[in-house]
């Protein structure tokens, strides 16, 4: 867990805009990382909270999870700090399938990639990529499915799954049509989904990619992680 937060930190870097900040009002540090947001508060995956005390406009947070960077201003109360928001962007991910009782429709496995993984706050994080038609009003249908049958004991399989419904650059219909990455951070909640128990146990992860933006040959990825709950 702490290697994914690292690794989290790092990644995240390369969104995050470089704040200015007087002299007089320097943060005692600087947070990056995903977050829980509940009644206008950040709750980060290790258990502080974050008063936000700069006005944000664009998100609703009440609720839902979230990338944030925060400069984090003074510590108020155990684990209750000030922070000013420097930048954040809203982590996608409806629950958990169970692919024995999805829809068909949600079980299809057209191309996307896990650029990263990490598991935190008791949810699967992902920075994910998605190949999509230029200027296509069709949304794509993006699952985490557990795979409740190969399943077994201490070893949960899950799978992404995806639904281009057809809009996909392999698609001899769309031979012509520009295409474009589109990467985004998801996250997904475990509980429900993996039973409590104080017990190891192994998460793999498996989705399918196009190993190249030229041929839009198809490869098949998967990862492991070992997770206590």
């Amino acid at each position: 867990m702490k290697k994914g937060i690292i690794r989290l930190a790092l990644a995240a870097s390369a969104f995050l805009p470089t704040a200015c900040v007087s002299s007089d009002s320097l943060p005692i540090f600087l947070y990056q990382g995903m977050v829980t947001a509940s009644s206008g508060k950040l709750i980060t995956d290790e258990g502080d909270r974050y008063s936000i005390v700069t006005p944000v406009s664009d998100f609703n947070l009440d609720s839902g999870r979230f990338m944030a960077s925060c400069e984090v201003m003074r510590k108020t109360a155990e684990h209750e700090y000030d922070a000013r928001l420097v930048d954040i962007i809203k982590a996608e991910g409806p629950g958990i399938l169970t692919r024995s009782k999805a829809p068909v429709e949600a079980l299809q496995e057209d191309p996307l990639d896990v650029v990263d993984i990490w598991i935190s706050g008791n949810h699967i994080n992902m920075q994910n990529q998605c190949i999509t038609l230029k200027d296509s009003p069709t949304g794509h249908l993006v699952n985490l499915v557990f795979d409740d049958a190969a399943s077994r004991g201490d070893t949960l399989f899950f799978s992404m799954c995806h639904n281009s419904f057809g809009e996909k650059p392999d698609n001899p219909q769309y031979k012509s049509k520009t295409f474009l990455a589109k990467t985004y951070f998801s996250s997904y909640k475990l509980e429900g989904t993996v039973p409590r128990g104080n017990a190891k146990r192994v998460i793999c992860l498996r989705w399918r990619k196009y190993s190249d933006f030229k041929d839009f040959k198809v490869e098949e990825h998967s990862v492991s992680h070992i997770y206590e709950y």
